[in-house]
């Protein structure tokens, strides 16, 4: 026998000699020793083992391998997955697809009725519910149709070749109970043809399953093309990446997690529970095991916990008990499992503000992190005060319901321990008892908290405030004194990115797109840990182009860009929209003030805070001087001067230099006044183009409160545009010719040397070597124009303007990082020079524009984000 047996043909006569029989209860009656198979299976088949068969064997058509078309899902199916059935159609056939749990109850019964309609349904504990009836999809007799039921949070939506129908169907029961598919009827001539089924991506070791997925993500990420990774972080595959991103942080830790454990298994093959795990913000001490275990305990208690509101309440609690929270009263640390219950009793009374309903896990960490104990959070609702129960006011209650007290009744000071008498330090006892002001904003915190809404307490110089979700729309600061900039998120507190409290603002941003957020997130992570040095630069400026707001790809953007095998094409075309995006956007009006240089007669050191909302600058003295430098060019719209209290200058003069000399401009008499404490200013700009403006100061008023300040000022607004200073960006850079000149002499400065060609065809091409805006092309002949010339100007790979014509003077206004000059029309030609005037930028340069255009309104993040990429 020369030949091997074929290897389905030896694999139906295994499995009928290994036979295993049943009785009529399947219970196993008697097994087979079918180690023996191993032995001869290498003889017949070429194939050590079974298994090895089976893994190598065509996968059958679902019709062909399952009986009465009734097909096991071997996943919990959660939000994201998609069951995917096709059928070839026969006229007058009436047919269903349906979802079925374990007692062969329907979860969703999908009716094709011909010709006349299609009616969705259910049959649970109580029989047949109510039918939700749409129009007949059109299908044609004998052809292929495909259906699609897609699994969301809350409701499967339906599709018929790719085509949604017009009503979708809201859970009647819990997703995950889900266990098999089935396909009914098929008369008169229709077949299913096969089915496609979620699928587990995870072996049940943990070392295998990460050993899988990296290779997963690394075979769809490193080395492929870019528009591959993009396309592949799109796909419901890309949940590898955030898999792939936990089993490491856990291993890192030297941990394992029990991948056989169900509840383990359903959390990480839920494309919407691991979204919302791995981008909810930062887990302190990277302690990723515990915040799985955390989850999944709570999803064995509840089966609620799977899917919506209660799922968010779940994740939120894993994520934030994954360290140590302690009770603000005893120091104990507060249990967050029955946390979760309390909060999911509440959830089902509905005692929370409607708000907390649709908060993400993010926002919600913030509620259920709270120091309070459960019943103290219980005591807050029972005893706010009437007139603050309200989503706007119920942080602010502290500050009617706590005395500011420094001394107990008994004259103890806050400083002593005995301030509150030795007994724990509940909401209860500090609203009878009082406090400075950390208790204060703690109470606050904990009122807010009790009803849903976010908050936590924000260290502050010498001071304890908090902030809160105002609305459950608006992070607002209360109980402050130094401002959102000299706020930090207080010890004990999980935060995002960092410590510093404004950039929770910059989370919320984030966490209010959460789609893009994620995908930049899975970006990053590819960047990072999967692609090669020289594509990091192109994955990571997309994924802030998806999402601005992600500080983590900020923060290794800079160090892309110094990859030795990144190319200068890739480059360019990265920077390419940015650049472009910015020149349409460059001549519109902005305060040009903001983070440029100031100087002052005194208090120089306060005198950079005027550009910016918030800041504060004030003179003893009844004259001073303030000089902003522009750095660039500008034309000035308007000034406005935010005056302090009703230290303002009775008399003043603006100055503007111009080519090196200051000239007045404007005066005190020129300006329009809004009310006279803590006024504003208003003066109209001027025509001429203002490099630095200066203000001198005159007859400052005496400040309110006796400081004796004469002179303050708030803020200064310039409202104007920015323009470049040109320069000639074609000087001694790369240019060749057809020509037997080489052309350099093109490029010297020089215009008393001369190119010349003898082609009738002739062109010049200059590489500029980095992006460039070019405002106008200058060609010196050297007698007059011979004959035409078309100018192409390119960057990032493509010709962004083509202009034909006899030229001396070409303006362009482009974008270009070359161009090229094709003479004709003539049989020879003579030129003296080519200059090209504009302006080049850097791959900083154009990151710092990135920056700019999506912060413009956030100085801070504008000033933070710039820092990063200097």
């Amino acid at each position: 026998m020369t030949e091997k047996l074929a290897p389905v043909f030896v694999l139906g006569f295994l499995i009928l000699a290994s036979a295993r029989h049943y009785d009529d209860d399947k219970a196993v009656v008697d097994e087979y020793d079918d180690s023996w198979m191993n032995e001869i299976l290498p003889t017949l088949t070429g194939y050590d083992t079974l298994d090895h068969i089976l893994e190598n064997q065509p996968v059958l058509s679902p019709a062909l391998s399952q009986e009465n078309n009734v097909y096991p899902l071997d996943k919990v199916l959660a939000a994201g997955d998609k069951i995917e059935v096709w059928g070839t159609y026969q006229r007058g056939s009436k047919f269903s697809v349906n979802l079925k749990d374990q007692n062969g109850r329907y979860l969703i019964h999908v009716d094709f009725r011909p010709e006349y309609e299609t009616v969705l349904n259910s049959c649970l504990s109580t029989g047949w519910g109510q039918e939700i009836r749409c129009a007949f999809p059109n299908f044609r007799a004998g052809q292929q149709f495909k259906v699609t039921l897609l699994c969301q949070s809350s409701q499967f939506r339906i599709f018929f070749n790719d085509e949604e129908l017009s009503v979708t169907f809201a859970y009647r029961a819990a997703l995950s109970s889900a266990v098999k598919v089935a396909l009914e009827g098929g008369s008169n001539g229709l077949t299913w043809d096969k089915v496609s089924l979620p699928r587990e991506l995870l072996p049940q070791d943990f070392n295998e399953s990460l050993k899988k997925l990296q290779e997963l993500v690394q075979h769809k990420t490193s080395g492929q093309p870019f528009s591959n990774v993009k396309n592949f972080v799109g796909t419901e595959d890309s949940l590898a990446i955030f898999q792939w991103q936990l089993l490491t942080f856990v291993k890192k830790q030297g941990h394992t997690l029990d991948l056989s454990d169900s509840s383990i298994r359903w959390l990480l093959n839920s494309a919407d529970a691991m979204e919302k795990i791995m981008t909810s913000g930062d887990v302190q001490n990277d302690r990723w095991k515990e915040v799985i275990e955390i989850i999944a305990e709570i999803t064995r208690q509840d089966a609620n916990a799977k899917e919506g509101v209660k799922l968010n309440l779940a994740i939120a609690i894993g994520l934030t008990f994954s360290t140590d929270v302690r009770s603000m009263a005893t120091g104990s640390i507060v249990d967050g499992i029955k946390r979760y219950h309390n909060y999911a009793k509440w959830i089902d009374e509905r005692v929370l503000f409607d708000q907390f309903y649709s908060l993400n896990v993010w926002l919600m960490r913030y509620v259920v992190g709270s120091w309070a104990e459960d019943e103290e959070l219980v005591w807050a609702r029972a005893n706010a005060l009437e007139s603050h129960r309200t989503p706007d006011k119920i942080a602010d209650v502290c500050h009617s319901m706590v005395e500011y007290n420094l001394y107990n009744k008994d004259g103890v000071s806050v400083h002593d321990p005995g301030y509150y008498y030795y007994k724990p330090v509940t909401l209860e006892w500090i609203h009878t008892i009082g406090g400075v002001c950390g208790a204060i904003s703690k109470f606050g915190t904990g009122m807010a908290q009790a009803f849903g809404i976010p908050a936590t307490p924000v260290g502050q110089p010498g001071h304890c405030a908090y902030i809160w979700l105002k609305n459950g729309l608006t992070w607002t600061l209360g109980n402050d004194i130094s401002g959102w900039e000299a706020s930090n998120i207080h010890g004990g507190i999980q935060y995002s990115w960092r410590v510093e409290a404004p950039f929770m603002l910059m989370m919320h941003q984030a966490q209010e797109m959460a789609e893009g957020y994620r995908v930049s997130e899975k970006l990053r992570i590819v960047a990072e840990s999967f692609s090669k040095p020289g594509d990091r630069f192109e994955i990571l400026e997309e994924a802030t182009t998806i999402c601005p707001q992600n500080y983590d790809v900020w923060n290794i953007l800079k160090e892309s860009l110094s990859a030795e095998n990144l190319t200068r094409e890739v480059k360019e075309k990265c920077l390419l929209s940015t650049l472009l995006k910015h020149e349409e956007v460059r001549n519109q009006q902005s305060n040009i003030a903001a983070f440029k240089s100031v100087k002052a007669s005194i208090n120089q050191n306060s005198a950079n805070e005027i550009l910016r909302e918030g800041g504060e600058w004030v003179s003893s003295n009844k004259e001073a001087w303030i000089e902003i430098d522009l750095g660039t060019p500008c034309t000035i719209d308007q000034l406005k001067i935010h005056w302090w209290g009703q230290s303002k200058s009775k008399d003043y003069d603006i100055m503007a230099e111009v080519g090196g000399q200051f000239v007045k401009v404007r005066s005190k008499y020129d300006e329009q006044m809004d009310g006279w404490f803590n006024a504003w200013s208003t003066i109209d700009g001027w025509e001429m183009k203002t490099t630095k403006i200066l203000f001198k100061l005159r007859e400052g008023e005496l400040d309110y409160w006796y400081h004796k300040y004469y002179l303050g000022v708030r803020q200064i607004v310039v409202l104007g545009i920015e323009h470049y200073i040109e320069e000639v960006v074609s000087m001694n850079k790369p240019i060749t010719t057809n020509s037997d000149d080489n052309g350099r002499t093109l490029v010297d400065g020089n215009n008393q040397t001369q190119w010349t060609s003898q082609k009738a065809q002739s062109w010049i091409e200059i590489d500029l070597e980095q992006l460039c805006t070019v405002k106008e092309i200058l060609l010196e002949w050297s007698e007059g124009i011979d004959g035409m010339q078309i100018v192409e100007i390119n960057a990032g790979g493509s010709t962004q303007k083509k202009v034909g014509g006899e030229f001396t003077k070409i303006p362009t206004d482009s974008v270009a990082s070359g161009l090229k000059i094709a003479l004709s029309s003539s049989s020879s030609y003579s030129l003296q020079e080519i200059e090209v005037f504009g302006i080049c930028h850097t791959a900083i340069d154009i990151l710092k524009m990135k920056i700019a255009m999506n912060f413009n309104e956030s100085p801070y993040f504008k000033k933070n984000l710039m820092h990063l990429v200097e």
